[in-house]
């Protein structure tokens, strides 16, 4: 149980980092982050640590091999405009 609540606050922190630098690493790091959390989340509903560094490790997986390159084309295309430079505006 408690490498499930590790995976949660671990993910949690990832996410805290890069919201509070300003998305530096392009986002990359909220979505780990909340594929590492929802890994823990599952892994404390089955009872199970394995379960839930299973689930951890494919989320991430799949993310990364899957996800990346769809969210940094969309990223890249929201932030083409002229006035919307900083990183301030890469959520429009």
């Amino acid at each position: 149980m408690l490498v499930n609540w590790v995976l949660i606050i671990v993910g949690a922190l990832c996410v805290l980092v890069e919201v509070a630098m300003g998305g530096f690493a392009g986002f990359d790091l909220v979505l780990i982050g909340s594929a590492v959390a929802a890994g823990g989340v599952v892994g404390l509903i089955a009872g199970n640590p394995a379960v839930g560094l299973i689930v951890s490790v494919a989320l991430s997986l799949a993310y990364i091999a899957l996800g990346r390159r769809w969210v940094r084309a969309h990223l890249r295309h929201a932030t083409r405009c002229g006035w919307c430079m900083s990183s301030d505006f890469a959520g429009i």
